[in-house]
């Protein structure tokens, strides 16, 4: 339970990066079209994490 609140918490933290870093991309975007592909690919790959995140914060609730 404790180490499943531990991840969660983890899994957050995580989020909220991915977060942050997926505004900072859309800024830079803005600021430099040539980069938009690469700043695309590593929402994508922010995009995939996160759901990966989810999915194990649902396991754990099942775990619970």
């Amino acid at each position: 339970m404790d180490l499943c609140s531990e991840r969660m918490d983890l899994c957050s933290e995580r989020m909220d990066l991915c977060s942050e870093r997926m505004d900072l991309c859309s800024g830079r975007m803005d600021l430099c079209s040539g980069r938009m592909d690469l700043c695309s690919g590593r929402m994508d790959l922010c995009s995939g994490r996160m759901d990966l995140c989810s999915g194990r914060m649902d396991l754990c609730s099942e775990q619970t």
